[in-house]
Formats: C-alpha cells, sequence, structure tokens
C-alpha cells in the first residue's frame, strides 16, 4: 500500500532498547513511525511531503520504504538531513558526547542547569545529521546569543 503524506511534525522518538526511530504526523493527524534502517529514512523532514510504502506485519502496517515526492512547494534542491547512525553502540556514544558537551555549556553559564536536556537533544541532532544546513545555524545562534 502506499500513501502520500506531507510531514506536519517529525520526532525523533527513544525505544527501550536505546535506539530511535521517526515518528510523523500527517496533516490529518494520523502517526506514521519509521524505523532508521528503512530506505528513505533520511528523506522524512517536518513539512516535506514524501510518499510511504507499507506492508502489512501480523495486525500493524509498518513502512517498509520512503519515496520523495517532488511538489512546488518543495523543490527537489532543498537540503536533506544526512542519513542517522543505526548502530546503537554508536548511537549511544552520539548521546554521551550530546551530553557532555551540554554539560560544558552549564559550567561556561552560556544555558542553565534546566536546559541541559534540551541542549543535549539539540547537539544528538546536530551531529547526526537531523538538522538540515539552516537548522545548523539557527541552532549555533541560538547559544550564541546566550552567550553573551
Amino acid at each position: 500500500m502506499e500513501v502520500t503524506v506531507n510531514c506536519t511534525k517529525v520526532e525523533v522518538t527513544p525505544t527501550r532498547n536505546g535506539g530511535s526511530y521517526l515518528k510523523i504526523t500527517d496533516e490529518n493527524g494520523k502517526f506514521h513511525n519509521i524505523m532508521p534502517k528503512t530506505p528513505g529514512y533520511n528523506l522524512v523532514a517536518q513539512g516535506k511531503k514524501v510518499k510511504l510504502i507499507k506492508e502489512q506485519k501480523g495486525e500493524f502496517m509498518n513502512v517498509v520504504k520512503v519515496e520523495d515526492v517532488n511538489t512546488p512547494d518543495a523543490p527537489a534542491s532543498s537540503p536533506q538531513p544526512q542519513e542517522r547512525p543505526v548502530n546503537r553502540q554508536e548511537d549511544n556514544k552520539v548521546k554521551c558526547v550530546a551530553f557532555s558537551y551540554s554539560k560544558d555549556l552549564v559550567i561556561a553559564h552560556i544555558i542553565g542547569i534546566e536546559d541541559i536536556y534540551n541542549a543535549a537533544s539539540d547537539i544528538e541532532k546536530y551531529l547526526t545529521g537531523q538538522f538540515t544546513p539552516a537548522h545548523k545555524s539557527d541552532w549555533l545562534i541560538k547559544y550564541i546569543d546566550k552567550a553573551k
């Protein structure tokens, strides 16, 4: 089954075993989960239209492939997030580095202790390529402004 959706909200959702997956909310409020090993995983971005190819597995419809849908609203040359690491050990290392760096920001009084988890999440997204180049500059500016 194929379905074309407009990704109104995209969240990285952690799993119990330390991994994560993308949880997409479409324009109708319906949820679609995409695992990191799914072909086309890196095509998903908030506000982007994609085609999801699903297969029935037990009682659930699982996304087995994601394809790009070129629309006049989203030009084909728009920047795409890079492929995320799928190795769980690598994911854990990235999370540790992100948290350690956010701790350094707290120690330097750039952010408050209450912002440590949000900063770690932003840093993890930055390190795994989930921010497009435009998002990367917004992220950096946010923390530079706090440092002034």
